[in-house]
Formats: C-alpha cells, structure tokens, sequence
C-alpha cells in the first residue's frame, strides 16, 4: 500500500511540474505575440537608418536616372522618367 501512495505523489508532482511549464510556455507564446511585431518594426527603422549611416542617402527624385529599384516611374517622377515623346512638356507635379 505504501507504494501505491508513493507512486500517486510523484505523478501529482510531475503533473503539477508539467502544468507549471505549460503556464510558463503559453506566457511566453502570447508575450512573443503581442511583442513580435514592436520588434520587427523597430528592427525595420533601425536597420534602415543604420543603412543609410553606412551606404550613404538614396538617390532621389530628381537625379535625372529613372530608378525603378526605388520605384520612381512616370507617374511618381516624372522628371526623371518622362513619357515617351513628351519629354519637353513640364511635369504636374
């Protein structure tokens, strides 16, 4: 008998362990949830100033190259990448 009411103490004590660790896990997974994407975005900005600091500034509108890597086209630059046959007329904008 001794033993069967040793056995029942250890499983309520691992059981009480794994309930504790399921409570720390579901914590952590709602934290990591919440948390995640003020990190992601405050990585993003800083990578992108840190980017800047080492590269140096992008080019810009206005650089007379029609740069779609930084998506200047007819209709965001049009200084720079002027319609076909329209160049002399003076841009909108």
């Amino acid at each position: 008998m001794k033993r069967i009411a040793l056995f029942r103490n250890n499983a309520q004590t691992a059981l009480e362990y794994m309930l504790l660790l399921m409570t720390v896990v579901v914590i952590v997974m709602v934290g990591f949830k919440v948390f995640l994407p003020r990190v992601t975005g405050a990585s993003g900005v800083y990578l992108n100033r840190t980017a800047y600091g080492i590269q140096g500034k992008p080019p810009h509108c206005g650089d007379h190259t029609c740069n779609a890597a930084i998506m200047e086209n007819q209709e965001t630059c049009c200084v720079d990448c002027p319609t076909p046959g329209l160049a002399d007329i003076q841009c909108a904008h």
